[in-house]
């Protein structure tokens, strides 16, 4: 995983991260290889070699962004009560890495596979979103 439990927390509200996984570690633990499969399909799609043996701190924000939306929205909480840093941070990273995986940006610190070309369309492995047109279908979010 791109993404402990520890830096999660220490880049969201420990209380919250653990109140939105219901005190459950194995919630969080899902949440974070939920994730890290998400940003895997965006490096692969964008000729990254997995696995990678060193992750740049950018990778592990946004993995921990997609973490914490994955934990909010699989709470219960109704939507307009999110936390809107949550929806954004997502929305970020998402955005970006839909950039990776489309060949307009590159990893700091990482080099892509000369073989590989960057694809359209991101399926994620752990088959949570779908990404064409610059169109996010969540509708897979049964996590738990």
């Amino acid at each position: 995983m791109y993404c402990t439990q520890k830096q999660l927390e220490s880049r969201f509200d420990a209380d919250k991260i653990n109140g939105w996984a219901d005190n459950v570690p194995a919630r969080i633990t899902s949440a974070l290889q939920d994730a890290t499969n998400e940003v895997d399909g965006y490096l692969e799609s964008g000729g990254y070699k997995l696995p990678l043996s060193a992750v740049p701190d950018l990778l592990i924000n946004y993995t921990a962004s997609l973490a914490a939306y994955l934990l909010l929205s699989a709470s219960g909480i109704a939507q307009e009560d999110w936390d809107k840093t949550i929806l954004d941070r997502s929305k970020t990273a998402r955005d970006y890495l839909k950039k990776v995986a489309d060949g307009k940006y590159q990893i700091p610190g990482l080099s892509r596979n000369s073989t590989s070309s960057p694809a359209a369309a991101v399926q994620s492995a752990a088959g949570i979103a779908y990404i064409a047109d610059d169109k996010l279908d969540l509708s897979g979010r049964g996590l738990f």
